[in-house]
């Protein structure tokens, strides 16, 4: 498949996958943007519900909402973001889930950022991140910062070693330029998930930069649950009776990160103490909300 230039600043790239319970709100929520000038990439990922359907629909009717059409069936979240990415040409990028919500200054805050930026590190490939506020399935409010409920002030994780740990910059709040796609390939067949991937990639090479506001309601919805409070889920009773299911996940991580070149399994156990010991005895993180 050629590869697809756009005709405005930003590409906003969308994978998804049996989405056709959240996706019109999601893409209503885009539509209410400030800063308009965008254009929609999705690409479905060989879903079996409604979604294309759905998204068929808005692509008739907005011109600055494309859909990705090919032959390559399912590849799995990592594949198909990073499936977007490699084909789409644009100045600037911004990765786009379903089931989010986008608060409508979102762009126009980003963008603002990444202006200021660029003026302190031309040619430098920059990201700006920000925070989140994390919803349940209905988008009522269970935590406005994600930052502050698990008191990981991303100013702290900016280092390479650190970042391999808490990965802080999520990707459905990220804005980057074109320079962060150049570094993000080749992508390792072992690597992790794709913002994740991409600020290991950036940090010490180029600039991240925070914002600290949340710009997205990230939904709860059973499968991408977020590591916040909620009733008694993080109860100490409760990671004990799953410590299996935690050791076994970061026996895991620990192998995904040194095959890609981050360090060994030593290093690994000695910056998981270090970064448990900031998130839990450090200074509270106080979000600034504006």
């Amino acid at each position: 498949m050629n590869k697809l230039r756009n005709s405005r600043p930003i590409a906003i790239l969308l994978g998804v996958f049996n989405g056709e319970l959240y996706i019109k709100e999601q893409l209503d929520s885009l539509l209410t943007q400030s800063d308009e000038n965008w254009t929609l990439f999705i690409r479905d990922d060989a879903s079996t519900d409604f979604t294309l359907n759905i998204i068929s629909e808005y692509e008739e009717i907005y011109d600055n909402i494309v859909i990705v059409r090919d032959n390559i069936g399912n590849l799995g979240c990592n594949g198909n973001y990073f499936r977007l990415l490699s084909l789409i040409e644009s100045k600037y990028y911004m990765f786009c889930n379903a089931d989010d919500y986008w608060f409508p200054f979102k762009i126009q805050l980003s963008m603002q950022k990444m202006y200021e930026e660029e003026l302190k590190n031309y040619g430098k490939p920059i990201i700006v991140h920000t925070d989140l506020s994390i919803s349940d399935k209905n988008l009522n409010i269970l935590s406005d910062s994600y930052w502050e409920n698990t008191n990981s002030d991303p100013e702290r994780f900016k280092t390479f070693n650190k970042l391999g740990i808490c990965c802080v910059v999520a990707g459905a709040t990220m804005l980057f330029n074109q320079k962060v796609k150049e570094l993000t390939y080749p992508v390792s067949d072992k690597a992790p998930f794709f913002d994740h991937w991409i600020a290991l990639k950036v940090v010490g090479k180029g600039v991240i930069s925070t914002i600290h506001v949340p710009t997205i309601s990230y939904r709860q919805i059973g499968t991408n649950l977020a590591a916040v409070t909620i009733n008694n889920e993080n109860s100490f009773f409760n990671k004990i009776t799953s410590i299996k299911s935690v050791l076994t996940a970061n026996v895991r991580e620990a192998t995904m990160l040194k095959a890609i070149g981050w360090g060994s399994h030593g290093k690994y156990i000695f910056y998981k103490i270090v970064v448990l010991c900031m998130l839990r005895f450090s200074k509270k993180y106080k979000s600034k909300l504006e």
